[in-house]
């Protein structure tokens, strides 16, 4: 699963490239990208709180209540964490037997590979918010070691 930032016509752009590799009988490669036109949304949806979520359940599927445990936080605040995950179908919950306690809800990821994806740029030398051109691009991978970060100003 990738989560990145782009356009609406980026977004066009792959899906006609999907359709002409379909059309001219090619395999595609099965994939999940999840695309914001603003940085700051996606952001927001992937709080270090919420991240630490997808981390944990990288290996197994664990349930709500041993989740919080695990994250030091307060299980009201994981459920909600984890139903706005699944809402953008990052993460998915089933309800699951709990012998002698009724059931409880186990959280599991879509994905063996989340790739984060964030680049910012500015070529305004006037902006606000960035002097000069500026891009920072996030990659990371919860399925293996490999962190990168890479700034520059030019």
């Amino acid at each position: 699963m990738k989560v990145s930032t782009g356009t609406a016509d980026e977004f066009f752009e792959r899906s006609l490239e999907r359709a002409r590799k379909i059309d001219r009988g090619e395999k595609l490669i099965p994939e999940i990208t999840l695309t914001f036109e603003d940085p700051a949304e996606m952001m927001q949806l992937l709080s270090t709180q919420r991240v630490r979520i997808i981390e944990c359940l990288r290996k197994n599927s664990v349930p709500i209540s041993e989740l919080a445990t695990i994250l030091k936080r307060d299980r009201k605040a994981v459920s909600r964490d984890v139903k706005l995950l699944e809402s953008f179908g990052l993460v998915k919950t089933h309800d699951t037997p709990n012998p002698g306690h009724g059931k409880m809800k186990v959280v599991e990821t879509l994905a063996a590979k989340y790739q984060l994806v964030a680049t910012i740029l500015s070529k305004e030398k006037d902006s606000n918010l960035l002097p000069g051109p500026f891009e920072v691009r996030e990659q990371i991978f919860f399925d293996g070691p490999e962190q990168t970060r890479s700034e520059g100003i030019g």
